[in-house]
């Protein structure tokens, strides 16, 4: 027996020295690493770069800054052609910026602020108005917008377009007033009036302009030789004679707006609004052809010459 224990002591330590070395003890809580299954944190994980496409305008996608793809090729400005309410094309103006521009039709037009029933072209005035609903009755409402939706240079407005409002947008008649003359829709949270610019069927001032028994005063400003001049007619008695020459006067609406010697004519009405219209002192002309007679140039001319002196 005795010899039995040391023979198993000599095997152990035989175990101990040369064999256990060459073994590991392995936790049974730790696993094997695969070097090749190490995971990036998401920081450092590798992208694919995201490409937009050039059409993305014409899509859902907002870009943060417009994309050289639709705006013209120089930062120079580019020549463009402009209509006008009436739809038709004016002189060729310069702009800058592609505002309103299609980008595949790359035609930009210059719409001003019109509404177009019973064959009249009403154009916008810019003056907010304090009026009370009292004052409004139902008249008609707005079917197309054409700004952003035409293109077309030949396009012809119709009844029932505007340039800037929207399809249903109520119109209303002003009481007091023929919509013959004025109109009235909110833009842009305001009511604004629209005053009739072109009437077909106009054959005299009373046509275009409901105001007689209506003016308060009338203003005549203007620039002559880079002098700004202006007169005011606030005698009652002279200011109905001047609004009956006006109201009786012809219509020819194929004459020139525009001139070397233009007017802004402004009748302040009684009911705290104004109407201004353009007035061609050399052709005695009121906007849209009103033909004026002799008379009443020479009483505006005097008038300035007076305020000169």
């Amino acid at each position: 027996m005795r010899i039995y224990n040391m023979l198993l002591t000599c095997i152990t330590l035989i175990f101990i020295l040369f064999i256990s070395p060459s073994c590991s003890v392995q936790n049974k809580d730790t696993q094997p690493v695969n070097p090749n299954s190490f995971t990036l944190a998401p920081s450092l994980q590798p992208t694919t770069p995201k490409t937009v496409s050039t059409n993305s305008v014409l899509s859902s996608t907002v870009l943060p800054s417009p994309s050289a793809a639709f705006l013209p090729p120089s930062n120079t400005p580019q020549q463009v052609t402009t209509t006008t309410a009436t739809g038709q094309s004016s002189t060729p103006t310069i702009a800058s910026t592609p505002t309103n521009q299609s980008p595949t039709s790359g035609i930009f037009i210059d719409w001003v602020d019109f509404i177009k029933f019973n064959d009249i072209t009403y154009l916008g005035k810019h003056d907010v108005l304090p009026l009370a609903e009292s004052q409004l009755s139902p008249y008609r409402e707005i079917e197309f917008k054409v700004a952003d939706n035409v293109t077309d240079l030949n396009y012809k407005i119709k009844n029932g377009d505007a340039a800037f409002l929207d399809p249903g947008t109520p119109v209303y008649s002003l009481s007091g007033y023929s919509p013959y003359f004025r109109l009235v829709a909110k833009r842009n949270q305001s009511l604004r009036i629209y005053e009739s610019d072109s009437n077909p069927k106009a054959k005299t001032g009373a046509d275009l302009l409901d105001i007689e028994g209506k003016v308060e005063y009338i203003k005549i400003s203007g620039s002559m030789g880079g002098t700004t001049q202006q007169a005011f007619f606030k005698d009652q008695l002279q200011v109905t004679s001047l609004v009956s020459m006006i109201i009786k006067s012809p219509v020819n609406q194929s004459l020139p707006v525009n001139g070397p010697l233009s007017y802004s004519l402004e009748f302040h009405l009684k009911d705290g609004t104004i109407s201004v219209r353009g007035y061609l002192l050399d052709k005695n002309t009121l906007s849209r052809g009103i033909q004026l007679p002799t008379e009443f140039s020479s009483i505006i001319q005097a008038a300035l010459n007076e305020q000169v002196k």
